[in-house]
């Protein structure tokens, strides 16, 4: 399997100029070398530890040094002032965390890309422990502050780990907030018939998306293949409610962009609900959709309006005052895997699909009017992301790899929606649509070499 499953933009000015370095201490280092483990071990992981300790005793006869300056085979010299640009990260710079799946490796990258010098190269990356599903950026710090550059991952793990995207070379996450692995029991019938605990512990199964709260730094939601979802506290890391109003998967949740307390979600079951946190029986109000819902999105210029997108095509508008949609789009022969608004232009919502293409589209009426549509060679489409500083820049992930798709001068873009942010020189002239493959794209003088 190779599959890009999540794709995030960083607003620029919010990752630091120079990243961190993570550095391991020289106990730290031995331990890693020499595979200590803890000696409390369960007889079941015998076979398991043989194998590691094959691994870390070919590991011990590696020489290792604390630090780079200790070692004779290393130059001394400082670092090349060229190295030292291709580290740093301009102001207009943007940074777009990736999560990959190759096969049995797992990585989550942060790549830098320049809108205006059209470059694009890998910065940094770190290893995952599991295949990632889902990811959410996370302004907050776990030590108050409002200023860090966290990025929650989602896995087919029931714990969602949190990385700092400003720390280069990490090996495990800054920290995780822990979920309950399912325990095998003799009896299944009985363990049907038990109620759920009424302590929020975590989820059961994996975690398939996720949402921070902007207007509560320090709450996250959480969906799960449990059929629950989460909300998290993340001064305290630890899960403050479950909430079960579900009989399949939840597939989407998404905090409400002017209520912090309204928290939407969907279901595998075709069902919508809106959960105000603050009530004891959670669910507020509930719509039944005609097939598996994908995706769920406020609309952001309607406070009132959310979308949301079913695993047939099919693309809904509802005002949560209603019971019945505003609108019912049939967008895509397939599942519409992302929903998108353009931070920039009112009205204007991006579709993608399963069936490999992304689309914009008018939704300022009840009537939603095609306005444009691009192919993308990626196979089928996961993941879609608008960069926040532009009127229709994307991030579009699928099967193969990732694009950045530029559509914000296209005539068709310009004719349905005006010129309004379009540079002068670009209203003069026949603007089409833009990709950049990374593949292909280089920075100046070199590309950061890839880790999977």
């Amino acid at each position: 399997m190779y599959a890009i499953t999540s794709v995030s933009w960083v607003k620029r000015g919010v990752a630091k100029s120079r990243s961190m370095k993570a550095e391991l201490s020289e106990v730290e280092l031995k331990k890693l070398l020499h595979g200590d483990r803890d000696e409390d071990v369960d007889d079941d992981d015998d076979d398991d530890d043989s194998d590691e300790e094959e691994a870390a005793n070919k590991m011990s006869a590696l020489s290792y040094y604390a630090s780079n300056a200790d070692d004779p085979y290393l130059s001394k010299n400082e670092v090349d002032s060229d190295e030292e640009n291709e580290t740093e990260i301009k102001d207009d710079d943007n940074v777009i965390a990736v999560t990959r799946v190759r096969d049995e490796h797992y990585g989550l990258e942060a790549w830098v890309y320049n809108e205006r010098e059209k470059y694009i190269y890998c910065h940094h990356d770190y290893i995952l422990s599991s295949c990632p599903i889902a990811s959410e950026l996370v302004g907050f710090g776990l030590d108050g502050s409002l200023s860090e550059n966290f990025i929650a991952v989602g896995s087919v793990d029931p714990g969602i780990e949190l990385w700092n995207l400003d720390v280069m070379n990490n090996i495990e996450p800054h920290s995780v907030l822990a979920g309950n692995k399912r325990k095998k029991v003799k009896k299944l019938e009985e363990k049907k018939k038990k109620k759920r605990k009424s302590e929020p512990n975590g989820h059961t199964d994996a975690v398939l998306d996720l949402s921070w709260n902007k207007l509560l730094p320090h709450i996250l939601a959480s969906a799960s293949a449990d059929s629950c979802v989460g909300i998290w506290d993340l001064d305290r890391s630890s899960c403050v409610l479950v909430n079960s109003l579900y009989s399949d998967k939840v597939n989407a949740v998404q905090w409400h962009p002017f209520e912090s307390q309204m928290l939407l979600s969907g279901s595998l079951d075709h069902h919508v609900k809106l959960i105000d946190c603050r009530s004891p029986n959670g669910c507020q109000k509930s719509w039944k959709l005609s097939g598996e819902v994908e995706k769920v999105q406020w609309n952001a210029h309607n406070a009132y309006n959310f979308f949301a997108s079913t695993d047939n095509g099919h693309v809904y508008c509802y005002d949560i005052r209603a019971d019945k949609p505003q609108f019912k789009l049939k967008a895509h022969r397939s599942a519409v895997t992302a929903l998108t608004l353009s931070p920039a232009i009112d009205g204007c919502l991006i579709t993608s699909s399963e069936d490999q293409s992304v689309k914009v589209w008018d939704i300022r009426t009840n009537e939603p009017q095609l306005v444009e549509q691009k192919k993308c060679k990626l196979g089928a489409i996961f993941c879609t992301d608008a960069c926040p500083e532009s009127r229709l820049l994307l991030c579009v992930g699928g099967e193969r790899e990732f694009h950045i798709v530029d559509m914000k001068n296209s005539e068709k873009v310009i004719a349905g929606f005006g010129s309004e942010g379009v540079p002068e020189t670009t209203k003069s002239e026949a603007a089409e649509n833009v990709t950049i493959d990374v593949n292909k794209k280089k920075k100046k003088k070199a590309v950061k070499q890839k880790i999977s």
